[in-house]
């Protein structure tokens, strides 16, 4: 089994997720967002695109974990944050519910997840980890992100 590292605790409804700190590059307050046309007809991971942030001179398309997770679209609250993250050259933000911190996992505490039988299962889920609050389910950013064109402007390239 290999090792879990350090990782952002969030919140999306009443479930509590994980996610690489390494992948995070910073967490912002919730801010207004520019709203994008449908980006693609019948891709339902677009539909979870919130909009367009500009984070210090960069912008970055925004995605509601809560749609893309399949729950109800929800009002920011004073709690709600965009979590900055980075996959290869491109940035994006996350919507949460709330962030509360970073744990390091008591190894014997994180399980893989199981896809036998069902491989489709919690694909964007990498592991789970117990902790004296319940259940930590940790994402795997790449699978989260897998699929999803993230490029908003021509940067030259």
């Amino acid at each position: 089994m290999s090792a879990v590292g350090p990782i952002v605790l969030f919140e999306v409804g009443d479930s509590r997720y994980g996610i690489d700190i390494q992948s995070i590059v910073e967490v912002v307050s919730m801010v207004a967002l520019t709203p994008i046309p449908s980006l693609s007809e019948g891709a339902a991971a677009q539909a979870a695109v919130a909009g367009l942030v500009d984070v210090r001179g960069q912008v970055m398309p925004v995605l509601d974990l809560r749609l893309l997770f399949g729950r109800v679209a929800a009002q920011a609250t004073t709690l709600t944050r965009i979590m900055i993250s980075t996959l290869g050259e491109e940035s994006v933000g996350l919507v949460v519910d709330s962030v509360y911190g970073v744990v390091e996992p008591v190894q014997e505490n994180v399980s893989p997840v199981d896809r036998k039988g069902n491989p489709g299962a919690m694909e964007v889920i990498t592991h789970v980890y117990r902790d004296s609050d319940g259940l930590v389910l940790i994402v795997g950013l790449e699978k989260l992100l897998a699929g999803l064109d993230l490029r908003v402007i021509d940067r030259g390239r």
